[in-house]
């Protein structure tokens, strides 16, 4: 990203409280990826990132209101899903079990304190930690894989490549 974009990224995300941050980035990076490659259709793809930007911080501040006590009780699965998640995978009723609720109630917490699924925000920490590997070592997309949680490299290209636009190795060269 630009000191620009990054800046402005920062500004964004700090001025209040954004529960999905890994999904506004994205979308940033996916603009200034558009903007720069300028392939067919790059100012209206750009457009478009930039309006979901606009819509998830509209969404994100309509339910941003959450009482601590709510948020409290999901704190050991958040523990362990930080600890664990790239080491093995993680079932929506370990999780529960952990906090002592059911997988419903689980779910319905977890979304309502960070804007997505437990799974989704997992899947949202591996490719954010993939995408770390692939910008700061010299790993294979098979070592970027597994070192991010993965165990499947097919899998993990196609949820990389949902979540960023682009595929690693795309990644990797940009």
């Amino acid at each position: 990203m630009t000191k620009k974009a990054v800046l402005l990224c920062a500004v964004l995300l700090f001025s209040f409280f954004i529960k999905n941050t890994n999904e506004i980035l994205r979308h940033f990076e996916n603009a200034e990826n558009m903007w720069r490659t300028r392939q067919t259709g790059y100012y209206e793809k750009t457009l478009s990132e930039l309006y979901e930007i606009i819509y998830n911080i509209k969404k994100s501040m309509a339910s941003s209101y959450v009482p601590k006590s709510r948020a409290k009780i999901i704190e050991p699965a958040m523990k362990y899903i930080y600890e664990n998640y790239t080491s093995e995978n993680i079932g929506i009723s370990d999780l529960a079990n952990l906090c002592g609720i059911s997988e419903q109630y689980l779910r319905k917490i977890f979304r309502s304190v960070h804007g997505v699924s437990p799974l989704k925000f997992i899947n949202n920490l591996k490719i954010s930690r993939a995408k770390e590997l692939i910008k700061y070592g010299p790993y294979s997309i098979h070592q970027t894989a597994e070192m991010s949680g993965f165990s499947d490299d097919s899998y993990f290209c196609r949820e990389f490549k949902k979540s960023t636009g682009v595929s690693p190795k795309e990644y990797s060269k940009s």
